[in-house]
């Protein structure tokens, strides 16, 4: 497994939100994890923020986002990183 390092100002996916939203639509994290053909546990792993999907993995689960709630894909929920000062 790589390492990815992101420079502090980069927006990043907010998979929480978009695993929120897809469960807020009937979707639970099993069903997500049987849709993607990926353990249940990495969706977790997801969720909780203790790890990013790899890319096919993060754009199967937008597209799975984006036909569940009908929303457009350049809408899928960002965040932006905390600018920490000293």
């Amino acid at each position: 497994m790589s390492t990815v390092y992101r420079r502090s100002n980069e927006p990043r996916t907010d998979w929480f939100r978009v695993l929120t939203d897809l469960n807020r639509s009937g979707l639970g994290n099993r069903a997500v994890a049987r849709r993607l053909k990926v353990p249940k546990t990495r969706i977790l792993g997801w969720k909780t923020d203790d790890h990013e999907p790899r890319h096919s993995d993060g754009e199967r689960l937008i597209a799975l986002w984006v036909e569940v709630t009908g929303h457009a894909r350049e809408d899928v929920p960002i965040r932006m990183p905390y600018a920490w000062s000293g």
